[in-house]
């Protein structure tokens, strides 16, 4: 199945080059949302937390400790492989209440 996104959707995050990123790295909380082999195969991202897709879309995705003690207006970095699956979690991460979530564009391959 492909994953398909709405260009409604878009709205709800912005997607930022690596460069952008390094800018205000320190104010970001990362969320990886790649599965764990992939992390153990390519590495992972610095400070970041590892919530794969399926858990994040998933009924407990919501009530992780991760998700619950993060402040709203904290700035969220959603990173995956290439960029596609962290789209579809920053849709459901803003749609928690988290104001300014933003995507690496060209994902952890880019980083």
């Amino acid at each position: 199945a492909t994953l398909q996104l709405q260009e409604s959707d878009k709205s709800l995050y912005k997607e930022v080059t690596v460069q952008e990123t390094e800018q205000n790295q320190a104010d970001y909380a990362v969320i990886d949302v790649r599965e764990p082999d992939e992390l153990e195969s390519s590495g992972e991202m610095p400070h970041a937390a590892n919530l794969p897709l399926g858990y994040v879309l998933g009924p407990n995705g919501r009530k992780d400790a991760y998700i619950q003690n993060l402040p709203k207006h904290r700035p969220v970095l959603v990173v995956c492989r290439a960029g596609i699956r962290a789209r579809l979690a920053a849709e459901q991460i803003a749609g928690w209440g988290f104001g300014n979530v933003d995507v690496l564009k060209g994902g952890y391959i880019a980083w």
